[in-house]
């Protein structure tokens, strides 16, 4: 991302993080998914600060902070040590995970990228090894100090609070800016077309937060005569593992399957997928409405129990929980969606699922939406290849967005 937008978007995240604070409130899950941007204007860009479901609120008569829950909760990529550690979380909890964010906007990578939380606590315990202008060389130095510095291992090495953070980091990319015009802004182009011959910024855009980018500007450049293979595509690959079940109990042991199952009620499976490209990923189910809806749909992944994250690295493999049939019998419709950027509208989808115990989206307004994007971008559908000797599908569309229509027979 060019450097004046990062700096932007730094300093209104450091003030909606600062006014809480100064409540001693703690968010405790700040992360890419829970920034979400609103563009009141064509040149307006306003930052608002989501989901304080697990946010540690003190000295409160009404919530005291024995009652706010303890141990480690979070999104762990994005934790601070303290919180890996289940120890007292405070503003600087926060700060930590507000640099881990910054430094992936600037460099299209987490600081740190582990398999485990064990793993990622002595990662941070070494400190960072890949540092920022490493991967942005023309990232100011006192950008970068300011990064590294708030992403210290111990809470009171990482320097005053958030507003201080944001100012002084905003501040380093501005005044790159101003020393030298054009570095940045003018090497950036304002087409895909153009994006995707500077292969460096591709990988930093399409591998990081690259949802806080304007996909206007990005994707929105006049048609060219390169081939297809050379475009942006989306790949990814799926199989089912299918537990049958007979009078209440299993029957047999759990198989993989590539979707051709007919499925009868009790039955259950869970979805496996894994790409060799990082993205954001989202599943929904979408079942016959209820009476006066539209649409009914129920989130099969992310869930609360799987972290609550959309984020997969290269190769990581995705299962889902057990998804179980029941009800109405016909054609169930599962909707995968895998995206190189998180989806804004599909994030609201997700927030209004987690609210309901059965992650089903009661709010018809978000529904409706939810419906319209599935069908706008699975048309046309992308190419789809069974291997039937390994039972798995793989799929593969063009551009940055892939949107499958996985249809399941219940009977």
């Amino acid at each position: 991302m060019e450097f004046d937008r990062v700096a932007s978007i730094i300093k209104e995240i450091g003030g909606a993080l600062n006014a809480v604070h100064e409540k001693e409130i703690y968010h405790r899950d700040l992360k890419p998914e829970n920034i979400m941007l609103q563009r009141p204007g064509a040149a307006d860009e306003h930052v608002m600060i989501l989901d304080f479901g697990i946010a540690k609120v003190t000295g409160s008569l009404l919530a005291p902070s024995t009652m706010t829950g303890a141990g480690a909760m979070g999104t762990i990529a994005y934790m601070s040590p303290e919180q890996l550690r289940g120890d007292t979380v405070t503003a600087a909890s926060d700060l930590y995970s507000f640099a881990a964010i910054a430094y992936e906007m600037l460099t299209g990578r987490r600081p740190f990228v582990a398999d485990t939380g064990a793993h990622l606590r002595e990662m941070q315990q070494e400190g960072v090894r890949v540092k920022p202008v490493d991967l942005r060389p023309r990232l100011p130095a006192e950008a970068q100090d300011v990064i590294l510095k708030a992403l210290a291992f111990e809470a009171n090495a990482r320097g005053p609070r958030v507003r201080e953070f944001s100012h002084s980091l905003a501040r380093a990319l501005s005044s790159s800016e101003q020393a030298a015009p054009g570095a940045e802004r003018n090497r950036r182009p304002k087409s895909w077309l153009m994006f995707a011959g500077v292969a460096v910024l591709v990988f930093a855009a399409g591998t990081g937060v690259y949802w806080l980018a304007s996909r206007s500007a990005l994707l929105g450049g006049p048609a060219n005569s390169r081939s297809t293979s050379s475009l942006p595509h989306r790949t990814i690959t799926y199989s089912f593992t299918v537990q049958k079940i007979r009078d209440g109990l299993p029957y047999k042991d759990p198989f993989e399957s590539s979707s051709g199952e007919v499925f009868e009620n009790g039955d259950k499976f869970r979805l496996n997928v894994s790409s060799r490209q990082a993205g954001y990923l989202y599943v929904f189910n979408e079942g016959p409405p209820e009476k006066d809806q539209t649409t009914a749909f129920t989130i099969i992944y992310p869930t609360p129990a799987t972290n609550g994250s959309t984020r997969l690295e290269q190769n990581q493999n995705m299962q889902t929980n057990w998804n179980t049939f029941s009800g109405a019998t016909g054609t169930e419709r599962f909707w995968i969606v895998w995206s190189a950027d998180s989806i804004p509208s599909l994030e609201i989808a997700r927030y209004e699922a987690f609210k309901n115990k059965e992650g089903a989206i009661t709010d018809a307004t978000v529904g409706k939406s939810l419906g319209a994007f599935l069908s706008e971008h699975s048309n046309p559908a992308p190419e789809t290849t069974k291997d039937t000797a390994k039972q798995r599908t793989s799929v593969r569309a063009n551009g940055d967005l892939l949107v499958k229509l996985v249809e399941l027979e219940h009977l």
